[in-house]
């Protein structure tokens, strides 16, 4: 019977982990937050072998009692932590009581117990040359036994390039956060949809958020608003977005070249931006959606903005009218900026 391989899982913080917001708020504003940190970390790594998610065993009323006598912590210190994270976005709990650590996955790495043997073995000085000769005469017994280690190692290779691609994807939630900001769990299934659902290579999402950071516009709407275009204009590598970034400059240069600056042009803003608007009903949201394509229409002609559509977009937004509005405006401003 062959004997099964012990794995061993490390947790890898970069230099950046103290920098994210969640976690210089929890150690700078939050009575006993250092405490609340170094929790985090112990929970982070409970998860390692069950790739990032804290499951409920059921054995005890709650998963922070079973977590408190795991880590040998107060029940009260562990409903702390959890919560703190969660309302930061980087925990997440199920409806089965599960937790799922979100940062994980990008930070873990993992090896077979035969993989930290050949890593080690390398380490070691070769053998004189006395010795490699009588080493070149192998029994049955040890053709056999590397043969099959050649099977395993191969196998591992695999894996890990498998583990690899993931990392990658996955590090591109831990990028935004280090660019951006928090995400909380509705950006985090966002952006997973991206990668999963649209199928948008990685280096693509990283050039969105890069370029929502560089432009100063540290918000989940202008980021949103890059890869949805790209998605619904079916860009889904960074080769494809370059071509598309290189007709858009085409086309205003050769419209420049042709003297066509005063003619109506056509806005490359898509009509699904507008058509959020529409999805609110409010006579607020109506008001500002018609004042808004307004100003759209006479930006296009190079007219003067019509006054009633200037008084109504000045005038004061209900709270719920400037939340629903803010995201808008963000894909608006990037899809005009060429974000395509």
């Amino acid at each position: 019977m062959k004997k099964k391989k012990k794995v061993f899982f490390w947790l890898k913080l970069d230099q950046n982990f103290f920098k994210n917001l969640a976690i210089k708020h929890a150690l700078k504003r939050v009575p006993g937050g250092k405490d609340i940190v170094l929790i985090y970390q112990m929970l982070m790594l409970e998860s390692l072998s069950t790739e990032g998610v804290l499951y409920y065993e059921g054995t005890l009323p709650s998963l922070e009692k079973e977590l408190a006598v795991k880590l040998d912590v107060e029940e009260e210190e562990i409903q702390m932590t959890i919560g703190y994270f969660k309302q930061a976005g980087l925990i997440q709990v199920d409806d089965e009581h599960n937790a799922e650590m979100l940062q994980v996955p990008a930070l873990m790495e993992q090896e077979t117990d035969w993989a930290r043997y050949k890593r080690e073995q390398r380490k070691t000085p070769k053998l004189d040359n006395v010795q490699q000769v009588s080493n070149n005469c192998p029994t049955e017994l040890e053709i056999e036994i590397e043969l099959e280690q050649e099977i395993d190692i191969e196998k591992e290779i695999k894996s890990e390039v498998d583990i690899v691609k993931t990392a990658t994807e996955l590090n591109i939630f831990d990028y935004y956060q280090q660019r951006i900001g928090a995400l909380d769990g509705y950006q985090y299934e966002k952006l997973k949809d991206y990668l999963d659902i649209d199928k948008l290579e990685p280096a693509l999402v990283k050039r969105a958020i890069d370029r929502a950071a560089d432009n100063a516009k540290r918000n989940f709407g202008y980021v949103n608003a890059i890869l949805k275009n790209w998605a619904q204009n079916d860009i889904k590598t960074i080769v494809q977005q370059d071509e598309e970034q290189r007709n858009f400059v085409d086309r205003k240069s050769s419209s420049f070249q042709d003297g066509n600056t005063s003619q109506p042009r056509k806005t490359n803003i898509p009509d699904w931006a507008l058509e959020e608007i529409e999805q609110d009903n409010s006579e607020e949201a109506i008001q500002r959606m018609q004042a808004l394509k307004a100003r759209m229409l006479a930006n296009e002609k190079d007219e003067p903005v019509p006054e009633w559509a200037e008084k109504v977009l000045a005038s004061q937004q209900t709270a719920e009218g400037q939340a629903k509005l803010a995201d808008i405006y963000a894909e608006l401003e990037a899809m005009e900026n060429g974000e395509t």
